[in-house]
């Protein structure tokens, strides 16, 4: 009610943009872009002149500069009224405000204003904001060109590696609200992944992990994991997934994937990826002559399998820059290890039984009828080494659009020890120019480190299997009939 009767006092005693109140207009999308750029500078100058109260104008236009839907003239007028401030209230205001902007920021310029203003006004708790924004890619701007990097690298004592990695480290995850937790997790996860973007180099990511401190679930788990199976995750994604798995529930597949991965040899050991050992755990039970044969062996058993199937290629768009929509096997026999093929031959057994063919039909016909989502869910082994598909369908409040999948959370909770993650593409009864992973589908298996499935529909009863990976290789395992 005090700030309701602050805004009528405030606007009592304010100058008027076309007979209107600077504040109507500044907010009014209908406006004149001047008129709303004049009206922002108006707002201001009644604080200035003591018409408007100052918590009052700061917050209504925190409101425009957080809004990133906002035209950019707009925002850059709010923003520059905030620094304008220089109280010392204004100004802690402007650093908390700023700060939390900066890791989700769409404009490089406007993240380039709030780093001008780090450096001088000297704002303290910067280096977590700075490196979060740092971790998201902005397209023609390579790493070491950023003003995040720049400000980052005035640091002598510490390599930017270390500097990094101390942001990860020194996030504390639990104990406090909610939305706290939250936003220690996707810190932790953006400086995890730019930790392997500046330092592709495996070896001294295990080094600081072992020299770390802490007994945090997240440390906890990259140290077991490096010390079990040589694996340090390369994404923020892959690294949740790992912690998952480190959960007491999976003690009995973590001592089983152990004793499998004790029996690779050199080569495999190096290629291995937490996405490769549960098609190896199984395998070896299910499997041993699968498990224990030549690369050369499984791609002439992979041959043989796909022969005679009936192929359908992705043809309405182009999904990557460099090559077109190759979707067969020889295609990508470069970028396959002999567990990404022994990955491949162990999903096709999956996707030949019966039950799990039912619930993927059932669930084509379900999303057809679904116009707000794409479905999706995952596939697993059970305890006899059959194949079950489980659905997760997205949650109501969370459907982008019959192109979008949006996982809810139990997916990922359940699917830890699981073989894959699969999505459909069903917004056509018949979609076959959509056959394949789409350009999104590719980079979120890179971000997740999973093996992924797509079925698209390609008319009553008939739908197109594809397989994708994280290094961006898709191979088409062929048109499946209802059972």
């Amino acid at each position: 009610m005090t700030l309701v009767a602050c805004f009528f006092i405030g606007c009592a005693g304010s100058d008027t943009i076309r007979g209107r109140d600077p504040i109507q207009v500044a907010f009014d999308p209908e406006a004149k872009l001047r008129d709303r750029v004049r009206a922002i500078s108006s707002i201001w100058d009644d604080v200035e002149n003591g018409k408007l109260p100052r918590a009052l104008a700061r917050e209504r236009l925190s409101d425009i500069a957080w809004d990133y839907g906002e035209l950019a003239p707009i925002r850059r007028a709010a923003i520059d009224s905030l620094l304008s401030d220089e109280t010392a209230e204004g100004d802690e205001d402007s650093r908390q405000t700023f700060l939390a902007m900066l890791p989700t920021e769409p404009s490089p310029e406007h993240a380039k204003l709030y780093i001008e203003a780090i450096e001088e006004r000297a704002w303290s708790g910067a280096e977590t904001a700075l490196v979060r924004s740092l971790s998201r890619p902005v397209r023609g701007y390579e790493l070491a060109d950023r003003p995040e990097f720049a400000y980052l690298s005035r640091d002598e004592s510490r390599s930017m590696e270390e500097i990094v990695f101390g942001v990860f480290v020194g996030t504390a995850i639990e104990g406090g609200s909610r939305e706290a937790d939250l936003i220690a997790r996707r810190t932790r996860e953006d400086a995890w992944n730019l930790l392997n973007r500046i330092s592709p180099n495996r070896d001294r990511v295990g080094e600081m992990i072992r020299e770390s401190s802490g007994d945090d679930p997240w440390l906890v788990a990259l140290r077991k994991g490096e010390h079990s199976f040589g694996i340090v995750p390369m994404t923020g994604q892959e690294l949740d997934w790992l912690v998952r798995l480190c959960l007491e529930e999976h003690a009995e597949w973590w001592q089983a994937a152990e004793s499998v991965y004790a029996q690779l040899d050199a080569t495999d050991r190096d290629e291995v990826s937490l996405r490769h050992l549960e098609p190896l755990r199984w395998a070896s039970e299910h499997r041993p002559d699968w498990a224990e044969a030549s690369g050369g062996s499984l791609i002439e058993e992979l041959r043989g399998r796909l022969s005679g199937r009936r192929f359908h290629k992705r043809t309405a768009d182009q999904v990557r820059r460099d090559r077109g929509n190759d979707e067969a096997l020889d295609d990508w026999l470069d970028r396959l290890s002999r567990l990404d093929v022994l990955s491949i031959l162990v999903l096709d057994e999956a996707l030949r039984g019966e039950k799990v063919q039912r619930l993927i039909f059932e669930e084509v016909q379900a999303d057809l009828k679904e116009r707000r989502s794409e479905f999706g869910g995952l596939i697993a082994a059970n305890a006899d080494g059959t194949f079950r598909a489980r659905a997760y369908r997205p949650r109501s409040s969370e459907r982008g659009g019959d192109t979008v999948y949006i996982a809810p959370p139990d997916l990922f909770i359940h699917g830890a020890t699981s073989l894959a993650f699969w999505h459909l593409h069903a917004r056509d009864l018949v979609g076959r120019s959509y056959a394949g992973p789409s350009r999104p589908d590719l980079i979120g298996a890179a971000a997740s480190g999973r093996t992924s499935l797509v079925f698209t529909s390609l008319g009553a009863g008939r739908i197109d299997a594809d397989i994708y990976l994280p290094n961006g290789a898709a191979i088409d395992l062929g048109e499946i009939r209802a059972p």
